[in-house]
């Protein structure tokens, strides 16, 4: 089993962590906020059409704002949450859609009037419900490939969780 750090590493957003062992799971896939707010347009430092699983410990944008431009560039794969998770990751995520097509359109059209290109946005509508078209899992307890998760409530907001991982060690993400 191999864990990569991807996101909130030196900083305290954008939460990601690859897991690989037969498959590769992310756990969380976050946008960065604040400062380090540009890392969000940069490619991701994996291949989103191999990654296998997503696992969202909670439906804060720092932990699931990034799934969108992760489909949007290949992931086809299942993603793996609480019912309630799902529930209000699909209203944060087309809310964060509608912000980033309009920050887009203003830089546009500033962009326009000294010359300078279009701005696209990081993702938009339509990425949103390729999210939702994908297989959810909500159950509290799974096996990916050889790999125990176990969900636990975490009582940070509703619906989240710490993952408990299993393998040949045990790791734990608490996600606050």
């Amino acid at each position: 089993m191999n864990l990569s750090f991807c996101g909130a590493a030196r900083t305290v957003t954008g939460s990601c962590f690859l897991l690989r062992n037969y498959s590769n799971v992310l756990i969380d896939i976050g946008m960065f906020q604040g400062s380090v707010e540009k890392r969000n347009h940069k490619p991701f430092p994996f291949n989103p059409s191999e990654i296998d699983n997503v696992i969202i410990t909670h439906s804060h944008i720092d932990h699931i704002g990034l799934l969108p431009k992760l489909v949007k560039y290949g992931f086809n794969g299942r993603i793996y949450s609480t019912k309630v998770t799902k529930e209000l990751a699909e209203y944060m995520l087309h809310d964060a859609a509608k912000v980033q097509e309009e920050e887009a359109y203003t830089r546009t059209k500033k962009n326009l009037r000294r010359g300078l290109p279009k701005v696209q946005p990081l993702y938009a509508e339509e990425d949103v419900k390729k999210c939702f078209k994908l297989k959810w899992i909500n159950k509290s307890e799974f096996y990916i490939d050889d790999v125990f998760v176990k969900f636990k409530n975490a009582g940070h907001i509703l619906g989240s969780a710490f993952v408990e991982v299993e393998a040949d060690k045990k790791l734990f993400f608490l996600e606050i």
